[in-house]
């Protein structure tokens, strides 16, 4: 048992394996009884990465690209041998395995299109561009856990990472179609049904097709080693590791034996039904009606305008769509008047019969929450629909206690208001005010006016109601 919880540890341990460790770990992996099924999981795992890197790197280096779809693979096949090898000697958990996602492949096949030159300037750019991308998004990971950013991720919500993810599917499968000789296009559908074009797409498309039902039917790793499922059972990746090795180091020859449009197509057709599955089967199940609309948006607009695009359209949407919601949240937590709720303070009985026959007429507002334009409009429409009432209220207290934050639009609203009420003859009291919510409504109301705490205001409000004052807020906070 104490021996099983420091592997564990081991495993988990954030600063990864010690380089003067490494051999003596290896050797003891390879002496251990579970030398074999790491053996096996790794050259699946190793397969797997070989057949997928390979059609990623077809896809990247395609059209203008194409006559160096070789020196790109094999770029592409240096890049996972490296971060395999890096990973598996000095990540912090041994199991990890490193490839490209179809997002980075569809994001570097863009970088690639959209190059302005030709020939082998062509490529060096791109290549260029590419290394620089890759280190660029390798210092960005470095800083994110230097500094434990990583959970700044949970403000991403939901719909937009699962629009993304079915966008990226749905781009993935398009580019599938153009590796494997159509270019799909809403104008174009009735000529990819032409013999002579639809024998180009239809085996890879078919191929993709089946290999992902086939997986999802008998959950077989075997079926398709790129299945990135395989790496949980991967001991560790130094297989894996040799395995891109050797078919780097290959170089052209074991492209000769790789059907770009079949396998390379096909695969891709598997990974983006892969990621449409995640993004919009699967989420549908999930989600209400409202939150599954922003992830159909933002999947057509990444079929339509882009990538950025897309994730741009669906942040506005998510944020108008959160306004909303929160809108409705009424901003009055509890509401009361003096006749209801008595003042601790003693006080005679000619008083309080005055009270007890106007306090209808001292009302008292909690607000709470986070004040913003879509709360506190509703909430100035009903104080303006209370002081044209039958029972106009003389005095008003605001108390802010459990207000949370407020936006300019918020203070702009609440100082129109102040103004309507000072115009109506009505006393306005405001308890348990932030100081930026006081400087922003201090302009508007006189410093009297700025209690600290409810029930002060309350006791004020009530000796002028008693006294029958006519005139602003006293002086004071008592």
């Amino acid at each position: 048992m104490l021996d099983k919880q420091n592997k564990i540890q081991r495993l988990t341990k954030l600063g990864g394996a010690r380089p003067d460790k490494c051999p003596s770990e290896l050797r003891a992996d390879l002496l251990s009884a579970k030398a074999v099924p790491a053996l096996s999981a790794g050259f699946t795992s190793g397969l797997g990465l070989l057949v997928a890197q390979i059609a990623f790197g077809s896809f990247i280096f395609s059209g203008p690209l194409a006559p160096y779809s070789s020196q790109g693979v094999g770029l592409v096949l240096f890049g996972n041998f490296a971060s395999c090898l890096i990973i598996a000697l000095a990540g912090g958990y041994l199991g990890a395995i490193a490839g490209l996602s179809p997002a980075l492949v569809i994001v570097m096949a863009t970088v690639g299109f959209t190059m302005n030159a030709e020939g082998n300037a062509l490529f060096v750019t791109t290549a260029v561009a590419l290394i620089i991308s890759a280190v660029a998004t390798g210092a960005c990971c470095l800083l994110i856990g230097r500094f434990r950013l990583a959970n700044l991720v949970r403000f991403i919500p939901y719909p937009v990472t699962g629009g993304f993810v079915a966008g990226i599917g749905g781009a993935v499968c398009l580019a599938a179609m153009s590796l494997m000789g159509a270019e799909p296009d809403w104008r174009t559908i009735p000529a990819l049904l032409e013999p002579s074009v639809l024998w180009k797409w239809s085996p890879g498309a078919a191929y993709g097709i089946a290999l992902y039902f086939a997986i999802k039917r008998w959950r077989n790793p075997l079926i398709l080693p790129v299945s990135v499922a395989l790496a949980a059972v991967a001991y560790h990746l130094a297989l894996a590791n040799l395995v891109i090795g050797v078919a780097l180091f290959l170089g052209d020859g074991i492209l000769e034996f790789v059907p770009a449009p079949l396998v390379g197509g096909g695969i891709l057709i598997f990974a983006g039904l892969g990621m449409l599955d995640e993004g919009l089967v699967k989420s549908r199940k999930r989600l209400p009606y409202s939150e599954y609309g922003i992830i159909l948006l933002i999947f057509i607009a990444i079929l339509s305008f882009g990538l950025i695009e897309g994730v741009g359209v669906g942040m506005l949407a998510t944020l108008v769509f959160f306004a909303v919601r929160l809108s409705r949240v009424d901003p009055i937590a509890s509401q009361f008047t003096a006749r209801a709720r008595e003042s601790n303070k003693a006080r005679p009985v000619p008083d309080r019969a005055i009270l007890l026959e106007e306090g209808e007429r001292v009302q008292a507002y909690q607000l709470r929450g986070y004040l913003f334009f879509g709360s506190v409009c509703p909430l100035a429409d009903h104080l303006r629909q209370s002081l044209s009432s039958a029972s106009r209220p003389t005095c008003l207290i605001l108390d802010f206690s459990a207000v949370s934050g407020f936006d300019f639009s918020a203070v702009n609203i609440l100082s129109r208001f102040l103004q309507t009420a000072n115009t109506a003859g009505v006393r306005v009291a405001l308890s348990a005010l932030s100081e930026g919510l006081r400087t922003g409504l201090e302009h508007n109301l006189p410093p009297a006016a700025y209690k600290a705490d409810t029930p002060r205001a309350g006791r004020q409000l009530r000796n002028r109601q008693v006294r029958g004052d006519s005139g602003t807020v006293g002086s004071g906070h008592g």
